[in-house]
């Protein structure tokens, strides 16, 4: 006869995973924020297992929005996060988060590009406005480039860069969540920054084009990771060090 302790073990378990389960076809919300959390825990696991571990790291996040679909997964691995946005009521329930948030109201884009006063230097910078839509002109951050790299902080040994990174545009615009009005002009101005009319990209070709970028100012991509988040996009990680070793 086996152990009865495994049987209790393997039934207890079985009993908790129907119970998510249920609880996840109840509420659809609730898986939402556990693959969030899963997610972002991929992107802390993937930098420290390509030698970029981030610990208390100083994150600014310039499209936060509410931070409640994305940036409440990380603010408690971090000593301190900025969060940005347009939208006045999300920026000031952002600054709610958590004691260690500092929200900021403003134009994101503009602020990276003029050098805010309020922004400050970071080892991380996240990149993930809503995907798709009404947004779709900042679905890759192409007018983000290459100011962001202005907010690392040139004294750490390193720093990374996660953004948006979309392998698969037109089985993303094939979703009615994503779908971008105007799809042909964002597929010219892919073009012209990943420099190829390919419309699937490989995070080699992200990484090379994101990179150049980087040269502007001053940083070196010396490597990269993928963090998948659905079939059509995902977080690209880029791992940076100061071009002249700081």
């Amino acid at each position: 006869m086996g152990s009865v302790s495994k049987d209790i073990h393997y039934w207890t378990r079985r009993a908790a995973i129907a119970g998510i389960k249920g609880l996840h076809a109840m509420a659809p919300p609730i898986r939402s924020y556990s693959r969030v959390e899963f997610h972002m825990d991929t992107v802390f696991w993937l930098c420290a297992g390509h030698g970029f571990p981030l610990r208390n790291p100083r994150i600014l996040d310039p499209f936060s929005g509410s931070g409640i679909h994305m940036s409440h997964s990380y603010v408690g691995r971090a000593r301190e996060a900025h969060l940005c946005d347009i939208d006045e009521d999300y920026a000031r329930l952002a600054g709610k988060l958590a004691s260690n948030v500092t929200s900021i109201h403003g134009d994101s884009s503009r602020m990276l590009n003029d050098g805010d006063a309020r922004l400050g230097k970071y080892d991380m910078i996240v990149l993930d406005n809503n995907l798709g839509g009404i947004y779709y002109d900042y679905c890759e951050h192409f007018d983000a480039m290459p100011a962001v790299f202005r907010h690392f902080d040139r004294s750490a040994p390193y720093a990374v860069l996660a953004l948006n990174f979309i392998t698969d545009p037109e089985l993303m615009n094939a979703d009615p969540r994503f779908e971008t009005p105007t799809f042909e002009e964002q597929m010219r101005r892919r073009a012209a920054f990943y420099g190829t009319p390919a419309r699937r990209i490989t995070p080699d070709a992200g990484a090379r084009a994101y990179a150049r970028e980087a040269r502007k100012e001053g940083w070196d991509v010396v490597g990269h990771a993928l963090a998948p988040r659905a079939e059509f996009f995902h977080f690209l990680l880029l791992f940076l060090r100061p071009a002249d070793g700081g």
